[in-house]
Protein backbone atom coordinates (compact mmCIF):
# COMPACT_ATOMS: atom_id res chain seq x y z
CA UNK A 1 0.00 0.00 0.00
CA UNK A 2 1.18 3.50 -0.72
CA UNK A 3 1.15 6.42 1.70
CA UNK A 4 -0.61 9.30 -0.07
CA UNK A 5 1.49 11.80 1.88
CA UNK A 6 4.59 10.65 -0.06
CA UNK A 7 3.14 10.97 -3.56
CA UNK A 8 5.15 13.45 -5.67
CA UNK A 9 2.03 15.45 -6.60
CA UNK A 10 -0.47 15.25 -3.78
CA UNK A 11 -3.89 15.36 -5.40
CA UNK A 12 -6.49 14.03 -2.96
CA UNK A 13 -9.04 13.69 -5.75
CA UNK A 14 -7.00 10.78 -7.06
CA UNK A 15 -5.74 9.19 -3.85
CA UNK A 16 -5.52 5.45 -4.47
CA UNK A 17 -4.05 2.31 -2.98
CA UNK A 18 -1.75 0.42 -5.33
CA UNK A 19 -0.38 -3.10 -5.03
CA UNK A 20 2.69 -4.87 -6.33
CA UNK A 21 3.69 -8.51 -6.53
CA UNK A 22 6.96 -10.37 -6.89
CA UNK A 23 8.42 -13.85 -7.00
CA UNK A 24 11.92 -13.03 -5.78
CA UNK A 25 11.76 -9.73 -3.80
CA UNK A 26 13.81 -8.10 -6.58
CA UNK A 27 11.62 -7.84 -9.67
CA UNK A 28 8.28 -6.22 -8.83
CA UNK A 29 5.18 -6.13 -11.02
CA UNK A 30 2.72 -3.24 -10.74
CA UNK A 31 -0.87 -4.44 -10.50
CA UNK A 32 -3.96 -2.39 -11.36
CA UNK A 33 -5.20 0.11 -8.78
CA UNK A 34 -6.30 -1.91 -5.76
CA UNK A 35 -8.63 0.49 -3.95
CA UNK A 36 -9.72 3.73 -5.56
CA UNK A 37 -11.46 6.82 -4.26
CA UNK A 38 -15.24 6.76 -4.76
CA UNK A 39 -18.37 8.55 -3.56
CA UNK A 40 -16.38 11.29 -1.82
CA UNK A 41 -14.28 8.82 0.21
CA UNK A 42 -10.58 8.59 -0.52
CA UNK A 43 -8.50 5.50 0.21
CA UNK A 44 -5.57 6.19 2.52
CA UNK A 45 -2.99 3.79 3.94
CA UNK A 46 -3.63 0.67 5.97
CA UNK A 47 -2.58 -2.94 6.35
CA UNK A 48 -3.45 -6.27 4.80
CA UNK A 49 -3.86 -9.77 6.15
CA UNK A 50 -4.24 -13.23 4.56
CA UNK A 51 -7.34 -14.80 6.12
CA UNK A 52 -6.16 -18.38 5.64
CA UNK A 53 -8.95 -19.91 7.76
CA UNK A 54 -11.59 -17.68 6.10
CA UNK A 55 -12.71 -16.44 9.52
CA UNK A 56 -14.14 -13.35 7.82
CA UNK A 57 -16.49 -15.49 5.71
CA UNK A 58 -15.62 -13.36 2.67
CA UNK A 59 -14.03 -16.27 0.82
CA UNK A 60 -14.22 -20.05 1.08
CA UNK A 61 -12.03 -22.69 2.70
CA UNK A 62 -10.73 -23.51 -0.80
CA UNK A 63 -10.21 -19.84 -1.69
CA UNK A 64 -9.54 -17.78 1.46
CA UNK A 65 -9.44 -14.00 1.03
CA UNK A 66 -6.81 -11.37 1.50
CA UNK A 67 -8.20 -8.56 3.67
CA UNK A 68 -7.10 -4.93 3.36
CA UNK A 69 -7.97 -2.61 6.24
CA UNK A 70 -7.50 1.02 5.27
CA UNK A 71 -8.40 4.56 6.26
CA UNK A 72 -11.26 6.28 4.48
CA UNK A 73 -10.73 10.03 4.22
CA UNK A 74 -13.42 12.65 3.58
CA UNK A 75 -11.66 15.70 2.06
CA UNK A 76 -14.67 17.98 2.56
CA UNK A 77 -14.61 17.56 6.35
CA UNK A 78 -11.16 16.09 7.05
CA UNK A 79 -12.80 13.23 8.97
CA UNK A 80 -11.42 9.70 8.72
CA UNK A 81 -12.85 6.23 9.36
CA UNK A 82 -11.66 2.65 8.89
CA UNK A 83 -12.70 0.46 5.96
CA UNK A 84 -12.26 -3.03 4.55
CA UNK A 85 -11.67 -4.42 1.09
CA UNK A 86 -10.96 -8.04 0.18
CA UNK A 87 -9.43 -10.01 -2.66
CA UNK A 88 -10.37 -13.48 -3.84
CA UNK A 89 -7.69 -13.66 -6.55
CA UNK A 90 -4.42 -13.33 -4.61
CA UNK A 91 -4.56 -9.53 -4.58
CA UNK A 92 -5.04 -9.01 -8.32
CA UNK A 93 -8.38 -7.23 -7.77
CA UNK A 94 -10.10 -5.88 -4.65
CA UNK A 95 -13.75 -5.63 -3.61
CA UNK A 96 -14.83 -2.94 -1.16
CA UNK A 97 -16.79 -4.43 1.74
CA UNK A 98 -20.48 -3.57 1.38
CA UNK A 99 -20.86 -2.71 5.10
CA UNK A 100 -18.11 -0.03 5.14
CA UNK A 101 -17.10 1.71 7.27
CA UNK A 102 -16.20 -1.09 9.66
CA UNK A 103 -15.25 1.52 12.28
CA UNK A 104 -16.99 4.86 11.94
CA UNK A 105 -15.56 8.16 13.10
CA UNK A 106 -18.06 8.06 15.98
CA UNK A 107 -16.82 4.61 17.06
CA UNK A 108 -13.20 5.80 16.91
CA UNK A 109 -13.93 8.89 19.00
CA UNK A 110 -13.17 7.33 22.44
CA UNK A 111 -9.70 6.30 21.18
CA UNK A 112 -8.90 9.41 19.15
CA UNK A 113 -7.35 12.58 20.49
CA UNK A 114 -7.45 14.46 17.16
CA UNK A 115 -11.21 14.82 16.67
CA UNK A 116 -11.36 12.34 13.82
CA UNK A 117 -8.62 13.98 11.81
CA UNK A 118 -5.76 11.52 12.31
CA UNK A 119 -6.87 7.96 12.96
CA UNK A 120 -4.88 6.55 10.07
CA UNK A 121 -3.24 3.22 9.40
CA UNK A 122 -5.33 0.55 11.15
CA UNK A 123 -3.26 -2.30 12.61
CA UNK A 124 -5.13 -5.60 12.42
CA UNK A 125 -4.17 -9.01 13.78
CA UNK A 126 -5.87 -12.38 14.05
CA UNK A 127 -7.16 -13.09 17.57
CA UNK A 128 -7.16 -16.75 18.60
CA UNK A 129 -9.50 -17.98 21.31
CA UNK A 130 -6.46 -19.05 23.36
CA UNK A 131 -5.27 -15.50 24.08
CA UNK A 132 -6.01 -14.07 27.48
CA UNK A 133 -4.11 -11.59 29.63
CA UNK A 134 -2.81 -12.64 33.04
CA UNK A 135 -4.69 -12.02 36.30
CA UNK A 136 -3.48 -8.40 36.31
CA UNK A 137 -4.99 -7.88 32.83
CA UNK A 138 -1.46 -7.58 31.37
CA UNK A 139 -0.29 -9.37 28.24
CA UNK A 140 3.40 -9.92 27.45
CA UNK A 141 3.83 -10.12 23.70
CA UNK A 142 6.58 -10.26 21.08
CA UNK A 143 5.89 -8.06 18.05
CA UNK A 144 7.80 -8.70 14.81
CA UNK A 145 7.64 -5.93 12.23
CA UNK A 146 8.85 -6.03 8.63
CA UNK A 147 8.07 -3.84 5.64
CA UNK A 148 4.94 -5.86 4.84
CA UNK A 149 3.42 -7.00 8.11
CA UNK A 150 3.31 -7.05 11.89
CA UNK A 151 3.04 -10.33 13.78
CA UNK A 152 2.23 -10.59 17.48
CA UNK A 153 3.15 -13.71 19.49
CA UNK A 154 2.27 -14.72 23.05
CA UNK A 155 4.33 -16.56 25.65
CA UNK A 156 3.92 -19.99 24.01
CA UNK A 157 4.78 -18.62 20.57
CA UNK A 158 1.25 -18.63 19.18
CA UNK A 159 -0.09 -15.69 17.19
CA UNK A 160 -2.43 -13.98 19.62
CA UNK A 161 -3.97 -10.69 18.48
CA UNK A 162 -6.46 -9.86 15.72
CA UNK A 163 -8.19 -6.74 16.85
CA UNK A 164 -7.44 -3.09 16.28
CA UNK A 165 -4.32 -1.70 17.88
CA UNK A 166 -4.04 2.06 18.22
CA UNK A 167 -0.62 3.27 19.44
CA UNK A 168 -0.93 5.66 22.38
CA UNK A 169 1.22 8.70 23.08
CA UNK A 170 3.81 6.60 24.91
CA UNK A 171 6.01 4.39 22.75
CA UNK A 172 6.00 1.58 25.32
CA UNK A 173 2.22 1.28 25.74
CA UNK A 174 -0.46 0.26 23.29
CA UNK A 175 -4.20 0.35 23.82
CA UNK A 176 -5.83 -2.77 22.45
CA UNK A 177 -9.53 -2.50 21.70
CA UNK A 178 -11.20 -5.89 21.95
CA UNK A 179 -14.78 -7.12 21.97
CA UNK A 180 -14.43 -7.66 25.71
CA UNK A 181 -13.19 -4.16 26.55
CA UNK A 182 -9.79 -2.51 26.71
CA UNK A 183 -6.53 -4.26 27.56
CA UNK A 184 -3.40 -2.16 28.06
CA UNK A 185 -0.21 -3.83 26.86
CA UNK A 186 2.61 -2.80 29.18
CA UNK A 187 5.48 -4.93 27.96
CA UNK A 188 5.98 -4.88 24.21
CA UNK A 189 9.13 -6.07 22.45
CA UNK A 190 9.43 -4.72 18.90
CA UNK A 191 12.02 -6.16 16.51
CA UNK A 192 12.50 -5.15 12.92
CA UNK A 193 13.15 -8.13 10.66
CA UNK A 194 13.64 -5.96 7.57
Amino acid sequence: MINPETLPQRNHATTLIHTLKHTDLIDWIHLPVAISSANGVQAFTGTSYFDEANTSGLGTSENPPYLAFYTGYFPDTGVQDQRLAYSLDQGETWIKYSENPIISQAEEKPHDTTGGLETRDPKVFFHTATFSPDSNNVAHLRVLVDVCSVEVFGGAGEVVIADLIFPSDSSDRLSLTTAGGNVVLQSVEVRSVA
